[in-house]
Formats: structure tokens, C-alpha cells, sequence
């Protein structure tokens, strides 16, 4: 249900496209919407086909080097990272001297925000025969997380001349955002804000919230997105000014926000591939009840380090952590109250002594962690109407002959779509299970559910 507040034209104009009034009058005839239109759900990504494609291939031919580098780039594309180390790290064990497996492990430190071993490798990618322009959007990616926004909208226009992307437009509008070039970005967005794409929504939102307009990024958020995600949103569009340019771009292509001790700051690493600038935005004028929250200068404890360290290991990668650490704790900030702290104090006449009560604690409830442990899973099937995917299930236990005929079904979120599962199993037991399904035609793969991630049985 949709709920429609009465505002003044151009405010609602303002609202729907996310730029002031004074921009609105400045853009050409034919450029606004003059009725309303409705939001434009995205069409199911692009990558999904790809790896259905891939899939069909290495059906075939699982030794196929192609297949399992397109079958990486898309898991990669959709943010599915353990199967697309499982489709990389066959092909290195193939090839382990071709570049273009170089790159996708390139792109993979890049979901895990290790940008500086990313360039690494994608330096390593081209030493071995790679065209920089096959990957250049995900070299653009890179250089925004290291702060060089000029190498990294060079890199973006590499790719667009290619063909359009709307996901590589996205960082490209918001790159322009980061380096402070407000006209650009909302010149990059603009074509897709028209249409009501709710991704260039978010992406405006961010871009706004990097420029200094909270209020205005929180604004598009509440009217454009759902009160469950723009809600979630808010608290990290307010800290967005307080980054520096690296830290931005890990918090809006990533979800990755840096622990409070770090705000400000950039990495040794990053620093030295930046040329050791490091910005962070000025406080307001007069200064601010919270500005002296803000780090500023070099980072402590060590000096900026001149060599290029050894890329990790890929596998030894922790999941992107996309959680904002509280800063001021409440347990810190209220340590000093007791009741009735001033002691000695004369009580008044009638007055309540509080110390005398306990206050009423709810019992801690379980964390999404908690409640929705990692698991292993057998993928059968994705599809949109999760209704259809009760028949689906029904398909698939016949044809597995009786594989599946004790294996509980569950589904979960997948973008715009939604998975069909098998399970849980042990991590063997899931992957003896897609051997023996594969034995009798039926394709799955195994399925990691991170901890925290929903999985609904099917009803």
C-alpha cells in the first residue's frame, strides 16, 4: 500500500528525481516527468542467464575453461562468492597461467574489500595476456576503493564505450558524487531516475549523503524505498560525510563501514596506492556537537607502507562485513549514573527513592545470527512466483528417484527472484548429494546460506 502526502509541485518534483528546486528549473524542456509513473521493478539481472548458461555447458563439459570462467563472473555479478571461488578456483587448477582467471580472482578480493591485492592481481592479469577492457568496470570498482576517483572514472567510460551498463553507470554517478562533482553525478543517474528505477534511487541517495545533503538522502529513501530498507538506511547515510573517499565507496558498493577507532582513516595499503591523500570532509562551520568524533590526520601506530604486500590467500577471507559499529556506547556514556549518586543529598519530602526499584529487563532475544545459522544447502531450482515453486519441487522429487524423497524443501530471497532448496546438510553430504542427483540428469549445486540469512521452509 502506497501513502500519498499532499506537497507543493516542485517539492514533489524534488522528491521524485532527489535535486533541489533550483535544479529542477535549470533542466531542459522534455527532461521531467509531466504525469505520474509508476516504480519500475528491475528486470532479473542479466547474469542469471549467464549462469544458467554456464551451467547447461558444464553439464556437458565440466572441464570447460569457459564455462567455469562464465559461470565465476556471473556468480560474482549475482554476489554469490562461494561459488564463485568453487567455478575459479577450477579453472586456475585448469589454467593456472591465464589472465583472465587472474582477473576473476581480482574481482573476488574486490567483494571482499581487499582493493590494493585486487590491483595486484588484475596487474597480473594484463602481465599475462588480458585486455584491461574485459574487466575495466571491475578496475574502476578498484580504484574507487583505494580514493583514485579520477582512474576510476576513466576506467568506468572504458566500459560504458563498450556497451551500457546500468550497474557500471551506477559507479560511475556515484565516483562523480565522491570527488564532489555534484552536476555529474546527477548528470550520470539522471536517464535512470526518470523511469523510477529504484536502484539509481538508492544509488542518488548515497550520492547525496556523500555530498552533505543527509536530510535530502534520507528524503528520497523514505519515498522511494520500503520503510524496512529506507528506515536501515538512514543512520548510514548521516555517517556518510565522515568517511574518507575509500571508506565511501567500501560503504555503497560494499555495505562495508569501517569500526569507529578507523573513521577517517584509510589503510597503509590504500594510502601508498592513493599517493597517501586521504580526505576527510571539513567540519561545518562553527563545528559540530559531535565533530570531535571525527579522526583526523595520519594513522597512529604505523607509517605508510611503501612496498606491495603479498595478496592473502583467497580462500582464508573472511565474509564482507557490512555491519556500522556504534560510536559514543551507551554502556560507556551512562558508566559514571548510579541512583541516588550525589550523596548526602537531601531527599525531598514525598519523593520516590528509585534505588529501591529493580527496572523491568525484557529477555534478550536471539540474534539473526543466532536464530538463522550458515547452513549447507542443495540448490534444485530459482524461479519468481514462489507459488510455482511448490510444483516445482513436486517435478524434481519425482525425477530424482527418490533422492530427495527425505530432503525438506525451503526457500530463499535471492535478489528479485527466489532459491528452491534441499536440506540442511553437512557439507559433504550436500555435495554427495549433487554428485547423485547429476548421476540421474538432475543439475543442483550446493548452496551456502551466510549466518543471519533467512531460509523459509516451503509450505
Amino acid at each position: 500500500m502506497i501513502r500519498f502526502v499532499r506537497r507543493p509541485a516542485c517539492t514533489r518534483l524534488r522528491l521524485r528525481l532527489g535535486v533541489s528546486c533550483g535544479v529542477l528549473l535549470a533542466l531542459p524542456a522534455g527532461a521531467l516527468p509531466v504525469a505520474a509513473q509508476p516504480v519500475v521493478q528491475p528486470l532479473p539481472d542479466p547474469a542469471a542467464g549467464r549462469l544458467a548458461e554456464a551451467m547447461q555447458a558444464l553439464a556437458r563439459d565440466p572441464h570447460s575453461l569457459d564455462a567455469l570462467l562464465a559461470a565465476g563472473n556471473a556468480s560474482l555479478r549475482l554476489g554469490d562468492l562461494e561459488p564463485a571461488l568453487r567455478f575459479l578456483t577450477e579453472a586456475e587448477a585448469l589454467a593456472p597461467a591465464d589472465g583472465r582467471v587472474k582477473a576473476g580472482f581480482a574481482s573476488l578480493m574486490l567483494r571482499h574489500n581487499h582493493p590494493a591485492e585486487a590491483l595486484q592481481l588484475f596487474a597480473e592479469a594484463q602481465r599475462l595476456g588480458a585486455s584491461q577492457a574485459e574487466f575495466a568496470a571491475e578496475m574502476g570498482l578498484a580504484r574507487d576503493l583505494v580514493g583514485d576517483n579520477a582512474g576510476a572514472q576513466a576506467l568506468y567510460a572504458q566500459a560504458l564505450a563498450q556497451g551500457e551498463d546500468d550497474e557500471v553507470r551506477r559507479r560511475l554517478a556515484l565516483s562523480l558524487a565522491i570527488a564532489g562533482d555534484r552536476a555529474g553525478s546527477l548528470g550520470a543517474l539522471l536517464p535512470m531516475l526518470q523511469p523510477h528505477d529504484l536502484a539509481a534511487y538508492r544509488a542518488r541517495a548515497f550520492a547525496l549523503a556523500i555530498l552533505g545533503d543527509a536530510d535530502d538522502a534520507v528524503a528520497i529513501a523514505e519515498t522511494m524505498l520500503p520503510q524496512r530498507l529506507s528506515s536501515r538506511m538512514a543512520p548510514y547515510l548521516r555517517y556518510m560525510p565522515r568517511l574518507t573517499r575509500a571508506q565511501q565507496a567500501a560503504a555503497v558498493h560494499l555495505g562495508h563501514f569501517p569500526r569507529s577507532d578507523d573513521i577517517g582513516r584509510d589503510d597503509p595499503a590504500i594510502l601508498a596506492l592513493a599517493g597517501g591523500a586521504s580526505f576527510v570532509p571539513a567540519p561545518a562551520p562553527g563545528g559540530s556537537a559531535d565533530a570531535r568524533l571525527v579522526p583526523s590526520g595520519p594513522p597512529m601506530g604505523a607509517a605508510a607502507e611503501t612496498g606491495q604486500p603479498a595478496p592473502p590467500r583467497i580462500a582464508d577471507l573472511p565474509p564482507p562485513d557490512g555491519r556500522l559499529e556504534t560510536v559514543p556506547r551507551l554502556s560507556e556514556a551512562f558508566a559514571d549514573f548510579q541512583p541516588g549518586a550525589r550523596a548526602g543529598a537531601a531527599a525531598t519530602p514525598g519523593a520516590v527513592d528509585m534505588s529501591r526499584f529493580e527496572p523491568r529487563r525484557e529477555a534478550p532475544r536471539p540474534s539473526p545470527a543466532q536464530a538463522h545459522p550458515a547452513r549447507h544447502w542443495v540448490q534444485v531450482a530459482t524461479g519468481r512466483d514462489r507459488a510455482a515453486l511448490g510444483f516445482d519441487w513436486r517435478r524434481i522429487r519425482r525425477e530424482a528417484g527418490g533422492l530427495l524423497d527425505q530432503a525438506e524443501p525451503h526457500l530463499a530471497a535471492w535478489g528479485q527472484s527466489t532459491r528452491l532448496l534441499a536440506g540442511p546438510f553437512e557439507a559433504r553430504e550436500a555435495q554427495d548429494l549433487v554428485t547423485a542427483l547429476k548421476g540421474v540428469g538432475v543439475d543442483t549445486f550446493r548452496f551456502t546460506s551466510e549466518a543471519g540469512q533467512e531460509i523459509q521452509p516451503l509450505n
